[in-house]
């Protein structure tokens, strides 16, 4: 099989994970608040403290954070690159942040993170390209993809304010309301044969 981009339907085909009534509600957009005076603390990654892998799953319980998760995967997964995530975005304020994380959620239900991507929009545009950190992973068979979406990378990167002022000087701040619209909405992942198939160039890759 030769290196290419997987579309997963993690994103176009979205859900919100199960709520706590069992019940798991399809929808066109799904909206998530920030408050720039409480930004969300987001473990895991290029961080010093708390950096690494990390079992992120308390994320997908944030009102503040949504997280879409697809279906289980039928055989091994490899990714060698760049995610990108595309996502059709609007919010009821221009100056805002889009936060976008790929996560691997266990057969037990347990998600840790696999590549982070940000972006400071400005003016907020309708379609949002976010080009996540690049990564050698597999994702096992049996496992799912997990998209979270934040308005904010707290503590890599200082909360926006939310007014177009910086961040270290503005004195006010403003919430705001995201929303993604799913129909546009999507992941791709840069897929490629497996390490075996790597490591021995003279087999047959399909």
């Amino acid at each position: 099989m030769a290196a290419g981009h997987h579309r997963t339907g993690a994103v176009p085909a979205a859900e919100r994970p199960p709520r706590r009534d069992g019940a798991a509600g399809r929808r066109a957009t799904g909206d998530f608040p920030l408050r720039s005076h409480r930004p969300d603390p987001i473990t895991g990654g290029p961080l010093l403290s708390k950096g690494g892998y990390r079992n992120d799953s308390r994320l997908a319980r944030r009102n503040d954070v949504l997280c879409l998760t697809g279906a289980s995967l039928t055989r091994d997964l490899y990714i060698y690159g760049n995610p990108v995530v595309e996502l059709t975005h609007s919010s009821d304020n221009p100056n805002v942040d889009v936060f976008v994380r790929v996560s691997e959620v266990d057969t037990k239900g347990r998600s840790r993170n696999v590549s982070d991507g940000y972006r400071r929009l400005g003016d907020a545009p309708e379609t949002v390209r976010i080009e996540l950190d690049a990564v050698a992973h597999r994702f096992k068979a049996g496992s799912r993809i997990r998209v979270l979406i934040a308005g904010s990378w707290f503590p890599r990167y200082a909360a926006n304010l939310g007014t177009g002022e910086p961040a270290l000087t503005g004195q006010q701040t403003k919430p705001a309301t995201h929303s993604v619209h799913f129909g546009n909405s999507r992941l791709l992942l840069p897929t490629g044969p497996s390490a075996d198939r790597v490591a021995n160039p003279g087999g047959d890759l399909g």
